[in-house]
């Protein structure tokens, strides 16, 4: 594999991942590597940027012996004319395509289908998060993260306080429920750390839209970092914790759990997997226990740099590239990750949709039925006593027992007031 040339194309940032992966492979391999952004995105560092030198994109990717492609460049694709992908396909370039985002969003973008997308001849490669369950013919690589560089370590004797959560810009007002995998839950999880903070005074920061060095350095400061609580998967933000040995909150379903021990070789995981709605008195503990935060941190830090070190990880991408020039056709899932037999996928696809949408169903009925205490308790304060201890009684149930029986005792009062004529749960404004 010595003198071999790989250049890496980009169309977007992509958390950073591109950059990462090509600074790994520069510091542990002896590959001849690149990247070329389409343009400077003022987040992360870059290697080459085409929108700044076009000549040299183009001369890196004639001398290629791989072009390692990401999520929305193909064969097509023309961002970087007059580098052409196609051509150099015919004259023996071989390729390998990555994704990092669920294939309905590229789908989109590339304003194709998901079919059509997943039937691509290009060789693919999957990250180890969600996304792998709806990629079945991809082979899974993981996320790199330079655990070894300082922007990536804690400073000794410095535990750090407060909570950090950063989700991107655009996920700020997107809630829990309102899509399957496109969410940081922000609004929910802003609204339970805000409880953490009025509980036990620490102080939560939400980061957001700044450079990376800032971002981290931010992290470095803090004692704990929140991931994501909802979807079931982990992100990039997330491994950052974990190198800067800070405890890291994020909800991992049970795929994305199996496929992150078979890929670091680890029998456990490093997370303190909790969901959403469970996430309230875990933060409130560790906000009141910080040396107990701090020893979870440091094993976190410890399992990254025996099953998820740069180095390591380099070597994820050594293997795809020699199965790639040995053979294209070799490059498909692990076997011991493969979506096979159909029960599998029952595991990996619809138990925890169907588990997402019982949570989401029941976070739904909550909020219908405490938007009714409310509107109850505001008819109580203009009612008489004896209505309005009533309409208490009601609501104490309604808090403490199932919905349709506080609906049937609601009916009654209603019924006692009106003459014995009750009004229909539609006309009262009530569910159905």
């Amino acid at each position: 594999m010595t003198n071999l040339k790989v250049v890496h194309f980009s169309a977007s940032p992509l958390a950073g991942v591109p950059i990462r992966i090509v600074r790994a492979l520069q510091r542990h391999t002896a590959l001849d590597v690149h990247l070329v952004d389409l343009q400077r995105w003022d987040i992360y560092e870059h290697d080459v940027v085409y929108a700044e030198d076009p000549t040299k994109a183009q001369s890196l990717a004639e001398a290629a012996d791989i072009v390692h492609l990401y999520s929305y460049l193909d064969y097509e694709n023309t961002s970087f004319a007059p580098v052409n992908f196609e051509a150099l396909r015919k004259r023996g370039t071989v390729f390998v395509r990555q994704f990092s985002s669920h294939p309905g969003v590229v789908a989109s973008a590339l304003r194709t289908d998901v079919r059509t997308l997943l039937a691509s001849p290009i060789p693919a490669l999957v990250t180890a998060q969600f996304h792998e369950r709806y990629y079945p013919d991809a082979y899974v690589v993981p996320l790199v993260i330079p655990q070894d560089d300082t922007l990536y370590r804690s400073v000794p004797g410095t535990p750090g306080t407060g909570i950090v959560f950063s989700p991107s810009e655009h996920w700020l007002t997107k809630g829990a429920w309102d899509d399957r995998w496109n969410t940081k839950a922000a609004p929910e999880t802003w609204s339970v750390l805000e409880e953490t903070a009025r509980r036990t005074g620490v102080e939560i920061k939400l980061v957001t839209r700044l450079p990376l060095t800032e971002a981290l350095a931010l992290k470095r400061a803090c004692s704990i970092v929140v991931d994501e609580l909802v979807t079931g998967s982990y992100h990039v933000s997330g491994l950052e914790g974990l190198s800067l040995s800070k405890p890291v909150l994020a909800y991992l379903d049970a795929r994305v759990d199996h496929v992150l021990r078979e890929i670091s070789g680890s029998r456990t995981t490093p997370f303190v997997n909790v969901r959403l709605e469970d996430a309230l008195e875990v933060l409130v503990h560790l906000a009141e226990h910080p040396a107990e935060a701090a020893d979870i941190g440091a094993s976190g830090r410890a399992w990254l740099e025996m099953y998820w070190s740069e180095a390591r990880l380099a070597e994820h991408y050594v293997a795809v590239y020699r199965q790639l020039l040995e053979d294209p056709t070799l490059l498909k899932r692990q076997p011991n990750l493969s979506l096979d037999p159909l029960g599998q996928r029952f595991f990996a696809l619809t138990q925890p949709d169907l588990q997402h949408a019982a949570r989401a169903g029941r976070h739904r009925r909550e909020a219908s039925l405490l938007k009714q205490v409310e509107v109850m308790k505001a008819a109580a304060k203009a009612t008489a006593p004896s209505y309005r201890r009533q309409l208490a009684e009601a609501i104490r149930i309604f808090l403490a027992a199932p919905a349709k029986l506080a609906q049937s005792l609601l009916r009654r009062i209603n019924r006692r007031r009106s003459g014995g004529h009750a009004e229909s749960p539609k006309a009262a404004g009530q569910p159905q």
